[in-house]
């Protein structure tokens, strides 16, 4: 995993390359099921098609943030996206490259 400078100065973030990776630190298929609204299943299928479905970028990138972590937006089809905007919970906005 790489590590990319935080925006807010205080510590790094690593990158995540990998659904698996993505999954995993997210808590396993359970959780990230939970944090969804899907099915175990559909997360299964996530893992082995290699990709998210788009319309959990957002949600997903913003829990990776709030752990430390950050993922290649190619993982959710973001071919073009070149950097993640996240808004914190205090209303703090966050621009991190990707």
């Amino acid at each position: 995993m790489a590590q990319q400078p935080s925006p807010t100065g205080d510590k790094q973030l690593k990158t995540l390359t990998t659904v698996n990776r993505v999954i995993r630190q997210l808590g396993g298929t359970a959780a990230v099921a939970r944090l969804t609204g899907c099915g175990v299943t559909a997360v299964c299928n996530w893992r082995a098609r290699g990709r998210f479905p788009t319309r959990f970028y957002a949600l997903m990138t913003g829990e990776l943030c709030a752990r430390g972590f950050i993922a290649r937006p190619q993982l959710w089809g973001q071919q073009g996206a070149s950097a993640i905007r996240l808004t914190k919970r205090s209303g703090q906005t966050l621009s991190i490259a990707a």
